[in-house]
């Protein structure tokens, strides 16, 4: 188990075939304990492998929420076989 006092602040990304990583703004949350990740239309995969594929990476069914314990120094990859929607949020 883990403790957030956050600050926090979610968005949304567009997921395509080309990997992102899973960050709000140009870099992840200072402090960041916690990635919390949905695709709304798609599924997505992820890694902590910049070379994610949609043949290597954790699948992420559509609709469903993951909360991945990581830090700011710790990035997680998204790619998926087309443009998804993806809400991410970062808490720290």
């Amino acid at each position: 188990m883990f403790f957030v006092d956050g600050p926090g602040s979610t968005s949304a990304i567009t997921v395509g075939t080309s990997v992102v990583e899973a960050k709000i703004g140009a870099s992840a949350l200072e402090e960041r304990k916690v990635l919390i990740i949905q695709p709304l239309g798609g599924d997505i995969y992820w890694s902590y492998n910049s070379g994610v594929t949609t043949a290597t990476g954790h699948l992420l069914y559509d609709g469903t929420l993951v909360y991945i314990q990581t830090g700011p120094d710790l990035p997680v990859y998204l790619i998926a076989a087309s443009n998804t929607n993806v809400r991410i949020s970062e808490v720290s």
